[in-house]
């Protein structure tokens, strides 16, 4: 399955929050620990990306498997995303090291592993970003792409 236009790019995207929220509030409804809740929705969260960059096709990219390390269609998108994510993780982190001072466990952990899965979404991204500039600087200098197989 790829999805190449912008309203089934959409629909998964809406039924991936759609799951996170059902899944938040069945594993409440079942009396599930908090930290597992946050535990269990954060992993979730990081499958459904990984697939994601999977799924999701530019206008103009082939059908065939892409390469591990390739999130998006082009260095643009996976740079902003990257961008966007790693200043998620910085404000997620302030605000973890804030809440640090005089917090329950409880906020501290719930804050901290939202500042985690920011940070690993940014990594996701940011490996594509610069296998993106690695690739494109290998084909300028001439040499052969190992990365793409």
């Amino acid at each position: 399955m790829r999805a190449r236009r912008i309203r089934s790019k959409a629909a998964l995207v809406g039924g991936g929050v759609v799951l996170y929220l059902v899944l938040g509030a069945g594993l409440h409804l079942l009396r599930v620990p908090l930290v597992a809740v946050v535990v269990i929705r954060n992993v979730v969260v990081l499958v459904m990306l990984t697939a994601g960059g999977r799924i999701f096709r530019g206008a103009r990219e082939g059908v065939g498997p892409r390469p591990w390390w390739k999130m998006t269609a082009g260095p643009a998108w996976s740079g902003a995303l990257f961008v966007t994510f790693a200043l998620f993780a910085v404000i997620c982190l302030g605000s973890f090291l804030r809440v640090w001072a005089g917090s329950s466990r409880v906020d501290r952990f719930l804050v901290g592993s939202a500042a985690e899965e920011t940070a690993a979404v940014a990594v996701l991204y940011g490996v594509s970003f610069f296998a993106f500039l690695w690739t494109r600087r290998r084909r300028q200098v001439g040499e052969p792409d190992r990365r793409t197989a």
